[in-house]
């Protein structure tokens, strides 16, 4: 009996290592919410934030090609307050790639927007880890609805290059989103990032009955009632 035990603690640890390693050959990238730049459109008023928005979407997207292990943004924000560490800190590009680094994370997808009236400036940039060099950037412009849709090619560029120039086909679909369901979705980002789980939970189901086919507020969703059952 004593002989069939130490066996299976083999089998196990055999087990655990292969899943390691397998994890440490998926590229590993951690997607930092969009730095924003906003101007004043032509009414006075300001423009409405997306940076958490387009950038959970453009995460998703990435989540759907085999080979790529990426960060969640909770898992960010975890470390964050394991290293006692403000929201402040994350102006810091260098203090970004450290928490980065302490995630596990290789790669790092920053990213900012400007808005200006109807037309929003992204620029979006792969930096690697270890070397803060940039592996590739796109530059963008358009309406919110248009740079939805454009997040499907640039997510489909940034997996090839983190795969090694893999050729890859067209990733997840995505619907047509209004603006308001975007302005939406990105508070109830901030309510998750506040760990304000009950309200985004709530504003998140608000979102999905009247645009059900935005998957990154289903996703969320989950992950919000994970979050309440752990409370």
């Amino acid at each position: 009996m004593k002989i069939a035990f130490q066996n299976f603690g083999v089998v196990v640890l055999l087990w655990m290592l292969a899943i390691a390693h397998a994890i440490a050959q998926q590229a590993s990238v951690a997607v930092w919410d969009f730095d924003s730049f906003e101007l004043q459109n032509s009414s006075g008023a300001p423009a409405d934030n997306l940076s958490r928005a387009l950038s959970e979407i453009l995460l998703e997207q990435l989540i759907g090609y085999p080979g790529t292990h990426v960060v969640e943004r909770g898992r960010l924000r975890e470390i964050l307050d394991e290293q006692k560490l403000g929201s402040s800190t994350l102006a810091d590009e260098d203090a970004r790639i450290r928490l980065g680094r302490i995630a596990g994370a290789q790669q790092m997808v920053f990213g900012s927007l400007m808005r200006i009236g109807e037309v929003t400036h992204v620029d979006v940039r792969l930096v690697s880890v270890s070397t803060s060099q940039v592996l590739a950037a796109h530059e963008l412009n358009g309406s919110a609805q248009d740079l939805v849709a454009s997040m499907q090619n640039v997510a489909r560029d940034l997996a090839s290059t983190l795969l090694g120039g893999k050729t890859l086909e067209q990733g997840r679909h995505s619907a047509p989103v209004s603006a308001a369901t975007l302005a939406n979705f990105d508070a109830a980002l901030a309510m998750m990032d506040r760990k304000d789980y009950p309200m985004a939970l709530e504003a998140l189901q608000k979102i999905l009955l009247t645009d059900p086919e935005f998957t990154p507020a289903e996703r969320q969703l989950t992950i919000a009632l994970e979050q309440i059952s752990r409370q």
